[in-house]
């Protein structure tokens, strides 16, 4: 189950599709946007059973989120969601079971939208922006899970061969002499997400102040006409360290900001709230 939250982790630069939540749209297909916002809801139950949540901390959980606003999903004009009956049928079939707490329902719903994912073109996984409120509130549910949940949530949501932060930083030393401008935006845009989260994770004022570092570091970078020589590696190399000691940050600082953020996400889920309402744990 917990596969389907994996694919959020580093921010919008790793989907093909981004949801801008409050963005103004002519129109919306309500069929579309009661598959997204099934999808997402479903989304949400999977990363809480994920977890093994016990009662208690259910109890705090629902406290925490009790007063949390969220902006009503609104689907991008570009990109409409695209799928079929079928798969509407089986994303509602695999709530309902989630909200029943039936393991053997769910495990069947499962498998058959696995076959759907398989047999038919479908794109409904849009990202929801992280919200500054949700950042605010992921070091609370930090502090209600367990031992065996935050090993959970590193399995699940960061790979094991993820860069840190300065081998992300140097990956546009090395890339960007080999990219036309349109590519080196978007590695750019993924350098930062990454780059941000790990040193800053859900502190919002840092994470203004990390970015506007990264994005001058990556404008010098921009501006190399051919592949780094030695010293200009050693240059580059020197600012970005330079940066991460300035963010005061080591390996197990970046691992709790990447853990965080990941929390803000899932808070920042317009169905997470819904989701938490109806969820059961025995």
């Amino acid at each position: 189950m917990i596969r389907l939250f994996v694919a959020i982790i580093f921010g919008c630069g790793f989907l093909n599709v981004s949801l801008c939540v409050g963005q103004q749209a002519k129109k919306n297909n309500p069929a579309g946007l009661d598959v997204a916002n099934l999808k997402l809801e479903v989304d949400a139950f999977e990363f809480l059973r994920s977890l093994g949540l016990k009662k208690g901390q259910l109890k705090q959980l629902n406290d925490l989120v009790k007063d949390s606003k969220v902006d009503p999903l609104v689907l991008p004009i570009n990109s409409p969601p695209v799928f079929s009956s079928k798969y509407h049928e089986t994303l509602k079939a695999l709530r309902d079971a989630y909200v029943a707490n039936n393991v053997d329902a769910i495990e069947k719903a499962s498998e058959e939208l696995e076959k759907v994912l398989e047999n038919e073109n479908v794109e409904v996984d849009y990202l929801v922006p992280v919200s500054d409120s949700a950042m605010l509130k992921a070091g609370g549910f930090f502090k209600i899970m367990r031992l065996f949940q935050v090993a959970i949530l590193v399995r699940s949501s960061i790979p094991e061969d993820y860069e840190g932060a300065g081998v992300k930083m140097m990956q546009a030393v090395f890339e960007f002499p080999k990219l036309n401008d349109d590519e080196k935006n978007e590695l750019s845009e993924i350098i930062v997400e990454s780059v941000v989260a790990l040193a800053a994770g859900v502190d919002v004022p840092k994470r203004v102040d990390i970015k506007k570092k990264i994005l001058s570091f990556l404008g010098e970078v921009k501006k190399l006409k051919s592949p780094a020589t030695k010293p200009e590696e050693k240059e580059f190399r020197d600012k970005a360290m330079s940066i991460l000691r300035e963010a005061d940050v080591d390996v197990m600082k970046m691992l709790k900001n990447m853990l965080d953020f990941e929390l803000a996400k899932q808070l920042s889920n317009p169905q997470f709230v819904t989701a938490l309402s109806k969820f059961k744990v025995e």
